[in-house]
C-alpha cells in the first residue's frame, strides 16, 4: 500500500499466506456458510513497534487483551461466529485463567464424563495454587474449558495472532477483505490497542542498540539516543470505504483525560464513518463506558450480574440489529 511505507518488511515469510489458509478454511465451514448469525472480527491486545531488526527492544502498547477476550466470549454466547485476532501471548476467550495458550489447553486436556473431572497437562499447577482451589470438578476451570472446546469444535471461533503493528495492520486488511463478501453479516470490533508511532524498517539498526552509543560528531560519554518515530497509518476510514464497506464497525477510544474523550470519539465517527465508538477512560474502563453513535451517546455501566464486556457486547448487538432492521 503506497502510504504504508516499508511496513511490509516487518512481515515474516509466509505470515499472511498461512493466515489466509486458516481464514479461508474457517469461512467455508458448514457452520459459517449455512448460518445467518453475525460473523464478528474481534481484535485484541497491544501491538509492538520494534527498535531493532534483530529484535531485543521495542515500544509496546499497554494491553492485556482482557477486554477483547471477554467481548469474544460474549459474542459467542450470543451465537456469533468469531475471528479472534490477538496479540500473541495476550488473553484469549475462556482461557484467561489458563497457564498456556488456548490451543495447547484444548489439545492436552480432557473431561471424564462420569466424574466431571479435568485431567491433562498443567492441571497440577492449579491444584497447588491457592487462588484456584480445586473441588472434584476442578472448580472454575471446567466450565470455561468446555465452552472453549465446544466453540472450537462447532467451528464458531478462529484464532489468528500478531505481534508487530505491521502484522496487525496487514492482518486487519486481509481479514476485512475476506469478510467483505458476507456483507452486512459482518461486525468488526476493534478492541486492540494499536501503536500510534513506529520506526520505519529502513531506519532500524541491524543489531541491539548499544548502551555505549555515541554520535560520531559528538563522542561525549553521556550522549542521548534519539529515536525518530513515524506515525502509524490510519486505517479506520479504509475499513468503511474500501475493505469491508458493508460491515458494522465498532472502534474504541481510550483516553486518560475524561474532558477530551467524548470530543475525540465524535471526531472518529465524523472522520472515519465508523458506526459506534466505545469511549473509555483509563482508570474507569472496567466500570463504565460511553457508546457513541452519530446521533446519540449512551452511558453504560457494569453491574453485579454483567461484566463491562458483556454490557458492551449486548448493547452493540442491539444497535447492530436496529440498523439491520432499518435496511430491510
Amino acid at each position: 500500500m503506497e502510504d504504508w511505507h516499508d511496513l511490509d518488511n516487518y512481515l515474516h515469510e509466509n505470515y499472511l499466506q498461512q493466515q489466509q489458509v486458516l481464514l479461508d478454511t474457517f469461512l467455508k465451514t458448514e457452520s459459517v456458510v449455512s448460518s445467518r448469525d453475525p460473523i464478528v472480527l474481534v481484535t485484541s491486545g497491544g501491538t509492538m513497534a520494534p527498535l531493532e531488526k534483530r529484535l531485543v527492544r521495542y515500544i509496546d502498547n499497554f494491553s492485556t487483551g482482557n477486554r477483547g477476550a471477554g467481548a469474544a466470549e460474549s459474542f459467542l454466547q450470543h451465537n456469533c461466529h468469531v475471528i479472534f485476532l490477538h496479540r500473541k501471548g495476550s488473553c484469549c476467550p475462556y482461557s484467561r485463567c489458563f497457564p498456556k495458550d488456548c490451543y495447547e489447553i484444548v489439545q492436552t486436556w480432557s473431561v471424564d464424563q462420569e466424574t466431571r473431572h479435568l485431567s491433562g497437562k498443567y492441571i497440577s499447577i492449579f491444584e497447588k495454587n491457592s487462588e484456584y482451589k480445586m473441588d472434584k470438578d476442578n472448580g472454575r476451570l471446567l466450565e470455561p474449558f468446555e465452552k472453549l472446546s465446544k466453540a472450537i469444535h462447532q467451528g464458531r471461533i478462529l484464532f489468528l495472532s500478531f505481534q508487530t503493528v505491521a502484522e496487525y495492520l496487514y492482518s486487519l486488511r486481509q481479514i476485512a477483505v475476506s469478510l467483505s463478501s458476507f456483507g452486512k453479516r459482518v461486525i468488526i470490533f476493534l478492541a486492540a490497542a494499536v501503536s500510534d508511532f513506529y520506526v520505519p524498517y529502513s531506519a532500524l539498526p541491524e543489531h541491539k542498540i548499544s548502551p555505549d552509543y555515541k554520535e560520531e560528531d559528538n563522542p561525549s560519554s553521556h550522549q542521548p539516543y534519539i529515536l525518530k518515530l513515524e506515525q502509524v497509518p490510519k486505517c479506520l476510514g479504509l475499513l468503511k470505504s474500501n475493505w469491508a464497506p458493508d460491515a458494522y464497525v465498532v472502534a474504541f477510544k481510550l483516553e486518560t483525560d475524561i474532558h477530551v474523550l467524548l470530543e475525540k470519539a465524535k471526531k472518529s465517527i465524523d472522520r472515519y464513518g465508523v458506526d459506534v465508538v466505545v469511549a473509555n477512560e483509563l482508570t474507569s474502563r472496567y466500570e463504565r463506558v460511553q457508546l457513541v453513535t452519530k446521533d446519540k451517546v449512551f452511558e453504560k455501566q457494569s453491574n453485579e450480574h454483567q461484566t463491562m464486556e458483556q454490557v458492551i457486547v449486548e448493547n452493540i448487538l442491539d444497535l447492530y440489529c436496529q440498523k439491520m432492521r432499518t435496511l430491510v
